[in-house]
C-alpha cells in the first residue's frame, strides 16, 4: 500500500507523514499518561463466580491507537492508501 494524493509529491508526503506521526504519538501518549493504565476489574458473575475483566481491548493498545490516529490525519489531509501495482 502507498499513500497517494492528487498534486502530492514525495516532499509533501514526507512532510505530512512526519507531522501526522508526531501528532498521533502526542495524542496516544497523552491519552495513556493522563488516563493511566487501568487494572483489571474483579467481578462476580450471576452464579457468584469471580471473573476478571480487562478494561482495555485490542483497539485501545497505545501503539495501535497511534497508527489509527496517524492514518486518520493523513486521510484528513487528502491522502488515500492504494495498492502498489507491481512493475513487470
Amino acid at each position: 500500500m502507498q499513500w497517494v494524493k492528487a498534486g502530492g509529491d514525495a516532499a509533501l508526503l514526507e512532510k505530512d507523514l512526519a507531522e501526522c506521526g508526531r501528532e498521533a504519538w502526542l495524542e496516544a501518549y497523552s491519552r495513556n499518561v493522563f488516563t493511566g493504565p487501568a487494572a483489571p476489574a474483579v467481578i462476580r458473575d450471576a452464579q457468584g463466580r469471580l471473573a476478571t475483566i480487562n478494561p482495555y481491548g485490542p483497539l485501545s493498545d497505545p501503539f495501535f491507537l497511534e497508527s489509527r490516529l496517524a492514518e486518520r490525519c493523513m486521510r484528513m489531509r487528502g491522502w488515500r492508501l492504494e495498492p502498489v501495482t507491481p512493475k513487470n
